[in-house]
């Protein structure tokens, strides 16, 4: 499936932008002639109204994203080879211009993936992720220099204390199953060979199982928690953070829907 196709229905299915949409026909509504057509409208403005007060209210999102992050607690075996990181909040062109790494949200994985480097000093260290924003005709081509997610994560690994040039960098995936793919033509995962794999919780099923689709033995080392295992924090009015991790659970859910489709994952829920 073109790259283009899948960011379009990945922006059509997020919460925010689909409200909006919403919100734009009840607009357009209250402006027609036709009296049928007003009043419907105005259904429709008082019936997002009154969700957006749910939504703000009740944490829908935290309770999509438990079940995610409660689905693989971290493996640390004995044996580790590798130590692959997944990119993810890097900005390039923000990093660029203010001249300091910029990473939104999810700084823990490299936290964790420093960790994990002192952990296992003898293991082979991989960052998996290019420029996502690259489209189908040039995503073999490297990126003009400091413009990619690994031009971020290089200046990052020097932060946290790793050599950045002990590092192996895949500056060419812009996807999960690009992440698994790519990666193993750039160290070539041996079957006896053990890694760990480092993304946010919630990222964790579905990267997991692409990357054990695609013949890697990897074992999850889960971070970036957005809930508690059990337990919710409780309600509380905050339309714009309970919006923000239910597009989070919409993007994985939808995600793991979509790979299962494509057969890049297994099983939808493994």
């Amino acid at each position: 499936m073109p790259y283009a196709i899948i960011k379009l229905c990945d922006a059509l299915i997020a919460p925010q932008n689909a409200l909006a949409l919403c919100f734009l026909v009840a607009t357009f509504l209250l402006y027609r002639e036709r009296e049928s057509l007003r009043n419907a409208g105005l259904k429709l403005l008082l019936g997002l109204t009154i969700l957006v007060l749910a939504l703000g209210f009740f944490p829908v999102g935290e309770w999509l994203l438990r079940p995610l992050e409660n689905r693989f607690a971290a493996v640390l075996p004995t044996q580790v080879d590798g130590i692959i990181l997944l990119a993810g909040g890097e900005d390039p062109a923000i990093t660029l211009t203010r001249d300091t790494p910029s990473i939104k949200g999810t700084a823990g994985r490299y936290l964790r993936f420093a960790e994990l480097v002192r952990l296992y000093p003898k293991a082979r260290r991989v960052f998996s992720g290019g420029y996502p924003t690259m489209n189908e005709r040039d995503k073999t081509t490297p990126v003009p220099e400091g413009e990619s997610n690994a031009a971020v994560a290089r200046r990052v690994m020097a932060q946290v204390g790793i050599p950045p040039e002990s590092v192996l960098y895949d500056d060419l995936s812009r996807n999960t199953y690009e992440n698994a793919i790519l990666s193993s033509d750039l160290v070539n995962p041996k079957p006896q060979e053990t890694w760990l794999l480092v993304t946010s919780a919630w990222h964790m099923p579905r990267a997991l199982s692409t990357f054990r689709r695609a013949g890697w033995t990897i074992y999850p080392a889960p971070t970036d928690y957005k809930t508690m295992p059990h337990s919710g924090r409780g309600f509380h009015f905050d339309v714009g953070g309970n919006l923000a991790e239910l597009e989070t659970a919409v993007h994985e859910y939808g995600g793991l829907l979509g790979y299962w489709v494509l057969g890049r994952i297994g099983r939808l829920w493994s």
